[in-house]
């Protein structure tokens, strides 16, 4: 009978634990960790309504759509004025199942416009700009070593960017 207490307590520490780690981490933009450390508190019996809207943010964010609709409907039978008060569309979750399960990555296309520039707010500003150009601006003598012999970006200018990419090599997921 202890035996069981024990078992019951540490899976409750342990969920807890996940459950800590992945909001944390979400709120850090590592997506994959939280994903992780939601699953590990959602199979150790954490079922919460913060953990289920979380995970479908994510499945959501990853494009998994049948994941999403799942943790987003177990989020609202948790408590349905929280998830009311996080502003779905009454039909969020019947458009969601009519989905694709997968859809595919989203794809960017940006392009930079050059123009008259604004003006740093002051707590942005780290050293007087060192200008290579009448718009060149530099938050660091370091940054301005680093980027001097780059060169400038030209109006028009742009590509596709796989954000999803450049977010796994900013954080290491």
């Amino acid at each position: 009978m202890a035996t069981a207490s024990l078992n019951r307590l540490i899976t409750g520490l342990r969920a807890r634990y996940h459950m800590w780690s992945g909001l944390r981490a979400y709120r850090h933009g590592r997506v994959r960790t939280a994903s992780r450390h939601l699953d590990e508190a959602l199979s150790h019996g954490h079922e919460s309504f913060t953990a289920f809207l979380l995970a479908g943010k994510i499945a959501w964010r990853e494009r998994d759509l049948g994941r999403a609709a799942e943790c987003f409907h177990r989020a609202r039978e948790a408590d349905p004025a929280r998830f009311q008060l996080e502003g779905f569309p009454d039909d969020f979750l019947a458009t969601l199942r009519n989905q694709p399960n997968q859809l595919p990555p989203l794809r960017v296309r940006i392009q930079i416009e050059t123009g008259v520039p604004r003006p740093a707010r002051r707590s942005q500003r780290v050293a007087a700009p060192r200008a290579a150009g009448p718009e060149a601006s530099y938050a660091s003598p370091e940054e301005e070593a680093r980027l001097r012999d780059r060169p400038a970006i030209q109006p028009g200018e742009g590509g596709e960017v796989d954000w999803d990419a450049e977010a796994r090599g900013l954080f290491d997921d």
